[in-house]
């Protein structure tokens, strides 16, 4: 991105978000997280910039700070308007806690009605899998020992404790794992979060938070436990792809249940993982194409048609199986 084309996002966002005021949503998140855009300015690992955007991490925090005043002067001061950001990128080199702390500590001073703050990127998943399943340990199948449910469900909230010194006056809110009352009351009550976020389990139960409110249950139900990889490809659960499989599974499962829900259909249950990784890009393809404007059959579309991954993966399973059942 060029320099003036950094400049004409940060509008472009702030544009987006009077939108949303105007619309009559209640309030509007910059997501400076898990790799994307903003989070990628924050990124060392991403940010080779050598203007004003890169290089020291004043300086790659100058496209977030920068967008959320132009945001904060386009809907005014008494409109909503939070941030969400890692903890850490959980990736050698890449934007740490340490680094986050300091952010925080900036965005503090900023006009922000909270900060919520998660972990990690699609490169290292942690913010769908826990820092107990880091991509590193996939890779060796470890096998994680028996650990304390706060531990478990809480994922980021050891390094939120940390952020929440630095505040002065911005509520936090904190995501990622979190199934029970028990936990959850804990981490406002003991650790002073002020906001507790919740995403897949409303991927399976779409009212499950006013349930947890009304005292219906004390533990939501956990998508990333229920779903299970199809029974023609369980096997591959002892091996490195297995794992990698069940994290994309249960992401393309997330996201074809969104897609439901919007299409006004009951979620589904229990899906099938491998189908839906496969039909969720299809779909992605299709809102490109849509966005580009293009019909599907225009000559420009074909000639840069990405291929399709479906081959490797079947090759990949195949070997995989004569890799277990040579060492079985």
């Amino acid at each position: 991105m060029s320099n003036s084309l950094v400049k004409e996002t940060i509008q472009k966002y702030a544009k987006a978000s009077k939108v949303c005021k105007e619309a009559g949503f209640g309030g509007v998140q910059l997501h400076s997280a898990h790799g994307y855009l903003l989070s990628s300015f924050l990124n060392p690992n991403a940010n080779s910039r050598t203007d004003e955007y890169g290089g020291t991490l004043e300086n790659r925090a100058r496209a977030l700070i920068e967008t959320i005043r132009a945001v904060r002067k386009a809907v005014g001061n008494d409109y909503p308007v939070g941030i969400k950001i890692n903890t850490s990128d959980f990736q050698k080199g890449g934007f740490s806690h340490e680094d986050a702390l300091i952010v925080a500590e900036w965005l503090d001073r900023e006009k922000l009605d909270f900060i919520e703050v998660s972990g990690g990127n699609y490169e290292q998943p942690v913010l769908i899998t826990g820092e107990d399943n880091l991509l590193s340990d996939m890779v060796s199948v470890k096998r994680i020992g028996k650990k304390s449910t706060v531990q478990r469900e809480a994922y980021f909230l050891k390094y939120a404790r940390d952020i929440k010194k630095v505040l002065k006056r911005t509520p936090l809110m904190v995501t990622g794992g979190f199934r029970s009352r028990k936990v959850m009351e804990s981490a406002l009550n003991d650790d002073g979060i002020s906001m507790i976020g919740l995403g897949r389990p409303l991927c399976l139960t779409t009212d499950c938070v006013n349930d947890l409110l009304d005292g219906k249950v004390d533990t939501l139900r956990s998508p990333e436990t229920q779903w299970k990889l199809p029974w023609y490809v369980s096997w591959l659960r002892y091996l490195v792809v297995g794992n990698l499989m069940k994290v994309g599974g249960d992401q393309a499962s997330t996201y074809w249940n969104l897609y439901r829900s919007g299409d006004g259909l009951p979620m589904e249950e229990n899906p099938n993982m491998l189908l839906n990784m496969i039909r969720t890009n299809y779909r992605d393809y299709q809102v490109a194409v849509a966005l580009k404007g293009l019909p599907k059959d225009d000559p420009t579309l074909q000639q840069n048609k990405p291929k399709s991954n479906l081959p490797k993966v079947i090759l990949a399973i195949v070997i995989a199986y004569f890799v277990y059942r040579t060492l079985k």
